[in-house]
């Protein structure tokens, strides 16, 4: 069994791949340590169409397809431009967003110190509607939720249920779409995506532990007991995305319902 092979080996190297894949072959080859899979295909020279047989291997990208090709395009300038002005906004500004944010904090977290975190625009309002009142039919007897509303109309209409805890960071927020996604990986869903990293980041780096999810989820009970009950020593926990595509490789993980424990690697890894 396992345990037989293995008995001789002090360090195991694993590769996933998905097997019963026809013409896909391994090859080990001996040179100076890599943790790289490098990937050959029979490309034509413009990348496009996906594979022929009449070409030789060359290397390619780890996203590149046998159907397509050259699957993954190159973001362009004027997108690059306003994310990166986006980020050095944050950056500049993350020092003083925190001590606006920590009292804040400090009144939403638990006993277990954790706080639950949302962040919505109004295009999606209702969703997050849906999901507090769910909370509220649970019972709980105080709330751990902090939501961060990416515009005014959302923010004035979770303070007007009066229970929840909000955050507006108009300086960061300023671009962020008020409408929802027409489409996935739209600029609009890329705009939230940015306010998912950034309201995770402020509350792990004051120090707590965060149960982020997307305002399509319910509870049917408490799933905060699931990750403080267990004895495993883990930093991260996510739900399997169901994609299996290369560019969410290895562990296809979904950023829609995940927890994260505050430590110094989670702190460094959202920094």
């Amino acid at each position: 069994g396992s345990k037989n092979a293995t008995e001789n080996c002090n360090v195991l190297k694993i590769m996933l791949t998905e097997p019963n894949k026809r013409r896909h072959c391994l090859a080990i080859v001996g040179q100076w340590e890599s943790y790289y899979l490098h990937k050959w295909m029979r490309l034509p020279p413009d990348n496009q169409g996906g594979i022929n047989p009449d070409w030789p291997l060359r290397p390619v990208a780890r996203t590149y397809n046998e159907k397509k090709g050259k699957a993954q395009v190159i973001p362009r300038k004027n997108n690059v431009d306003r994310y990166e002005r986006i980020l050095q906004r944050y950056l500049s500004t993350f020092k003083d967003t925190l001590k606006k944010l920590k009292p804040i904090a400090r009144s939403v977290a638990g006993i277990d110190n954790t706080i639950i975190v949302l962040t919505c625009n109004f295009g999606q309002a209702e969703l997050l509607l849906n999901f507090l009142c769910n909370y509220r039919l649970l019972g709980f007897e105080k709330s751990q939720i902090l939501v961060f509303p990416t515009d005014k109309k959302t923010k004035e209409l979770v303070d007007s249920m009066g229970d929840f805890a909000t955050f507006y960071d108009e300086v960061n927020f300023q671009e962020m779409p008020e409408d929802s996604a027409g489409r996935y990986g739209d600029n609009k869903f890329k705009g939230m995506m940015m306010a998912k990293v950034f309201c995770v980041h402020w509350i792990v780096s004051l120090g707590y532990n965060v149960l982020f999810q997307d305002v399509d989820v319910i509870w049917f009970h408490d799933p905060l007991p699931f990750f403080h009950n267990r004895e495993d020593d883990f930093d991260m926990y996510f739900q399997d995305d169901g994609s299996k595509q290369p560019r969410y490789a290895p562990y296809s993980p979904n950023t829609g319902f995940y927890y994260v424990r505050a430590n110094e690697k989670t702190q460094y890894f959202f920094g």
